[in-house]
């Protein structure tokens, strides 16, 4: 996710900071292309906070780690890692 598309999410720098509990200086240090914990973080609030569905969710290959929208789809398929993130179940 960038930080363009996070601001545009939760409507300011301000609210994006609030969203990811952090102080909204931090928002302009970050670089364009967000890191992994923070782009899953804004993810996580857009999704709480109604402002985000998994149906919009799209994934993109920007870094070597699977990104929490990978670990969703291959759910338990994957059990032999340390760290797996579970479909949940509705």
């Amino acid at each position: 996710m960038t930080k363009t598309e996070a601001i545009r999410i939760f409507g300011s720098k301000k609210g994006l900071a609030a969203a990811l509990g952090v102080h909204r200086s931090l928002i302009s240090k970050l670089p364009e292309q967000l890191p992994t914990k923070y782009s899953d973080r804004a993810i996580g609030a857009a999704i709480r906070l109604g402002r985000l569905s998994c149906d919009q969710l799209s994934v993109t290959g920007n870094h070597n780690e699977p990104t929490s929208g990978e670990l969703f789809r291959r759910g338990a398929e994957h059990s032999d890692r340390r760290s797996t993130v579970s479909p949940l179940k509705v």
